[in-house]
């Protein structure tokens, strides 16, 4: 060494003091916290010549002491200024890895928001199909009643034949009534065995109505209850979304893009229970044709036992057009069930892919 002791001048450059940071954080889970608040600490004074004026750390306040201590002096200040640095490069790379967290749940929020629009494109177009549905269950309805009103005219135009040919063939059966009367016992009971078998087969069908009847109302027990967790799933979510809306202002808006896009699901939603409202006045229209139906068979089979004493022909005849009627109404209730079914399938459907899972 040469003697000479550094000392700092005005053209050095000073170190810099710690600063505020003010920016936003938050931690791994994209939750977000106050800004960190690092307290400078205050720098020393100095002199107009570059000296510092704390009399315990300049080493020139006493020249008695050696160089090897000023220099060692002079190491721990260094190694204290490079902790500080350290620990300044230790926070800032903290505060990146936050703005990255934050840049990760910016890009979740957007998937989420292109998945609710997805979801309520899909619900749109099921709600097409659905109301394409409607129409054609309607115009079966109206073919239905037509044929019921041919029926019922029918029916009509044969009780009024039924009577013509009853008084004249009273005159005729008079004289073979003894002849015929085992032949009669086997007509009644034979009719007696369909009207019975009729019964059954009503009886069936108003059972697998009570069933479905019963499904649709559990199908929209399980919705009101899946209503209710969304609900709460989205309230939920409001609140995680008020939360971040606070760092920024394009997160707000993103917010309010969402929030929106909730709105639009709950109308489709209401739309959808709307629809298994009408579904549940569909099935009670189709309980009140078969309870007329029923009771339409049972007044002609009353009336056929009455007049068991008419043409055995005739009334075999009749029997099997009827048989044949009732065929024909459970046929149709056949084709009517699977359509149901396929609305249950459709509402099963919407609740798989288009509710949140718990």
């Amino acid at each position: 060494m040469n003697g000479k002791l550094w000392s700092p001048s005005e053209n050095d450059a000073r170190t810099p003091s710690p600063s505020v940071v003010n920016m936003p954080s938050s931690n791994r889970n994209g939750v977000y916290e106050p800004a960190v608040h690092i307290t400078p600490t205050p720098p020393l004074s100095e002199l107009p010549n570059g000296v510092s004026n704390n009399p315990g750390a300049s080493p020139f306040s006493n020249p008695s002491k050696s160089t090897t201590k000023v220099i060692e002096r002079l190491t721990a200040s260094n190694d204290a200024l490079r902790r500080d640095l350290n620990s300044e490069k230790a926070k800032s790379q903290e505060l990146t890895e936050n703005l990255r967290a934050k840049n990760n749940v910016i890009e979740r929020l957007q998937a989420d928001n292109n998945t609710l629009r997805s979801a309520a494109e899909a619900a749109e177009r099921t709600r097409k199909s659905r109301k394409e549905f409607e129409e054609t269950l309607r115009t079966q309805l109206k073919s239905e009643e037509e044929r019921r009103k041919q029926a019922e005219a029918q029916a009509t135009g044969l009780g009024i034949q039924l009577g013509q040919v009853t008084s004249a063939a009273k005159q005729e059966l008079a004289a073979a009534k003894k002849e015929h009367t085992d032949e009669l016992a086997r007509a009644r009971q034979e009719q007696i065995r369909e009207v019975s078998n009729l019964r059954e087969e009503l009886q069936q069908a108003q059972e697998q109505l009570r069933r479905m009847t019963d499904k649709n109302k559990e199908i929209e027990t399980r919705w009101n209850a899946s209503d209710s967790i969304f609900k709460a799933e989205l309230k939920k979510r409001d609140r995680r979304l008020d939360a971040i809306a606070e760092g920024r202002e394009e997160e707000r808006r993103q917010v309010i893009r969402q929030e929106h896009a909730i709105a639009a699901h709950d109308v489709v939603v209401s739309q959808l229970r709307s629809e298994l409202e009408k579904k549940d006045q569909v099935a009670l229209e189709l309980q009140h044709l078969f309870t007329t139906y029923k009771n339409t068979t049972e007044s002609e089979a009353k009336k056929y036992r009455e007049e068991t004493e008419g043409d055995v022909g005739k009334l075999r005849k009749e029997g099997a057009e009827m048989h044949k009627q009732v065929a024909e109404s459970l046929s149709h209730l056949d084709k009517v069930l699977p359509q149901a079914e396929d609305a249950i399938a459709f509402l099963r459907y919407v609740k798989q892919y288009h509710m949140p899972s718990k």
